[in-house]
């Protein structure tokens, strides 16, 4: 078998899609990108963590500043073509610069390459390349080597990911071709009866969300809360409005992580009872809603979100602990969400997304319509969902109620006015559906 480093950068990647890659990425090393100093995979931004799969986050305390760590489950292609786990490979995420690191990636292995990363030879790439089964495959070549010579050669060609070189893969760059084809079809539908996609098939959607069900059900997407992308790495995300001609009003709901910590963490229900407010109608049923944002009384549950270690001014995260806190007037945790558990939500699911708007209708029926035009948001980071939060373009947004002294629903979703999203992305443009 021709050996790694005599292959050419199309064989290189044709060999990783072989083993299951559907995204390619390469960085060019620089001296200090070795096992001593730990190569960044991101710098400026943390965009990096919403590319490849990564696991929960962990706070570290071992410096100054807080860190925060996630396993990377990386495999090494060896010289045979085969996979060897690096089970010590981590990312290491410093919000204060901000910058992700790869670590521990040589930590227990027998054919990873140790004699590159050890090395200061600048010149040197690392291919890394994600799969859809949640694995990322790694190769590392020698400066002289013929994909090296090449990706140095060409690299004006291609699309940068941060500092990460985006390797076109076929097929994987028709992810967006395919994403508007199928809403095109969801467009030319025109009205449709309010729905959602269970198990059993379509069944009717009754409730505030049926926009976002209904365009679910039309694409084939089941009613969930699973933690991944809907359809082909793309979020899909609708939003209200009075017409598709008009600028977006509607509001979004970016994801749904129930807190982790506070009175609603030890007993959701005394949480409603204790501050929520009678139902309109029905004096059985406790209700816990209406948007809470950062800094502002909710008059409605007598309720302050307060956004702890997190500095607006630097967009940064400065202080251990860091989480957000919903209390009461006289301080009293009632709900809490720490940074580790938000970060490992928001990463998950918004690497890219497409925000679909909808008009709606309930004479003869309760019906939705999709619009021909949607808007695209792709490279995004946790401290920008952050921030939003701290300026309160982001909040808190609860669809909580209980009756009979049980739970009846439990949405802990937050939500975004649709003319903020673009202040979540790096990158939004609009596109015509297929």
């Amino acid at each position: 078998m021709v050996g790694l480093q005599n292959l050419s950068l199309s064989e290189l990647v044709q060999m990783m899609v072989d083993l299951g890659a559907d995204q390619v990425f390469a960085k060019i090393l620089a001296p200090n990108d070795n096992s001593k100093n730990q190569p960044y995979l991101a710098k400026g931004d943390l965009s990096v963590l919403n590319v490849f799969p990564v696991g929960s986050f962990v706070e570290s305390r071992d410096g100054k500043t807080p860190t925060f760590k996630t396993p990377f489950p990386l495999y090494w292609v060896t010289p045979d073509g085969q996979l060897e786990r690096a089970p010590g490979s981590q990312l290491i995420v410093y919000p204060k610069y901000p910058e992700v690191r790869l670590s521990g990636f040589l930590r227990g292995t027998n054919s990873g390459p140790n004699a590159l990363m050890s090395s200061r030879q600048p010149g040197r790439v690392m291919m890394l390349a994600s799969t859809p089964d949640g694995r990322v495959l790694g190769i590392v070549l020698h400066p002289g080597s013929a994909a090296a010579t090449e990706l140095s050669a060409r690299s004006e060609e291609f699309e940068k990911q941060g500092v990460l070189f985006a390797i076109p893969v076929a097929g994987w760059s028709t992810s967006r071709k395919r994403l508007l084809d199928l809403l095109g079809r969801v467009h030319r539908k025109g009205w449709t009866d309010s729905v959602r996609l269970t198990s059993a098939g379509l069944v009717p959607c009754v409730g505030t969300n049926c926009g976002g069900c209904t365009l679910e059900a039309l694409m084939g997407i089941a009613s969930n809360s699973a933690p991944g992308p809907d359809f082909d790495g793309w979020e899909i995300k609708g939003h209200h409005t009075r017409g598709f001609s008009r600028p977006a009003t509607g509001q979004v709901t970016l994801m749904t992580p129930a807190p982790t910590g506070g009175l609603y963490k030890q007993d959701p229900v005394k949480f409603v009872h204790t501050f929520g407010y009678p139902h309109k109608g029905n004096r059985d049923r406790t209700n816990f809603s209406s948007p809470h944002r950062v800094g502002v009384r909710n008059r409605h549950t007598g309720l302050t979100p307060k956004l702890e270690g997190f500095d607006v001014a630097s967009g940064r995260i400065v202080e251990f602990g860091g989480r957000l806190v919903l209390t009461n007037d006289a301080g009293f945790e009632a709900a809490t969400w720490d940074f580790p558990a938000l970060m490992e939500k928001w990463t998950h699911k918004h690497a890219k997304a497409a925000f679909v708007p909808y008009m709606s209708r309930t004479e003869p029926d309760r019906q939705y319509a999709y619009g021909p035009m949607i808007k695209l948001g792709e490279g995004t980071d946790f401290l920008r969902f952050l921030r939003q939060l701290a300026l309160g373009h982001v909040a808190y947004d609860p669809g909580i109620w209980i009756a009979g002294g049980k739970i009846g629903r439990a949405r802990s979703q937050f939500r975004v006015a649709a003319r903020y999203v673009p202040e979540l992305y790096h990158s939004v443009c609009e596109a015509p559906v297929g």
